[in-house]
């Protein structure tokens, strides 16, 4: 999915109370459970450790994802998940 599409859904987010935002979490960590199964976790912390070496790099990002909603996005966190999975040559 194109950077586009997703960041489209910020101002969206961005409007959430704290209960639609925990929901939202929820239903993404559900879409990820189908898709991942058992490795779910093991994705996510993936997904995790290559956000936070680009946080390193790029102080911010962590807060921009946080303050967008976008840390909680399903696609935005599958596209993580999925370049994590290349890089450190998982399959």
């Amino acid at each position: 999915m194109p950077a586009a599409t997703i960041l489209r859904e910020a101002p969206t987010l961005a409007g959430f109370n704290p209960a639609q935002h925990e929901e939202y979490r929820v239903r993404t960590e559900q879409k990820l459970n189908r898709i991942y199964g058992a490795s779910t976790l093991e994705r996510l912390a993936d997904a995790q450790r290559l956000i936070n070496e680009v946080e390193a790099k790029r102080p911010g990002l962590k807060t921009w994802l946080s303050e967008t909603g976008l840390g909680n996005n399903f696609n935005a966190v599958y596209q993580a998940a999925e370049l994590a999975r290349r890089k450190y040559g998982k399959s």
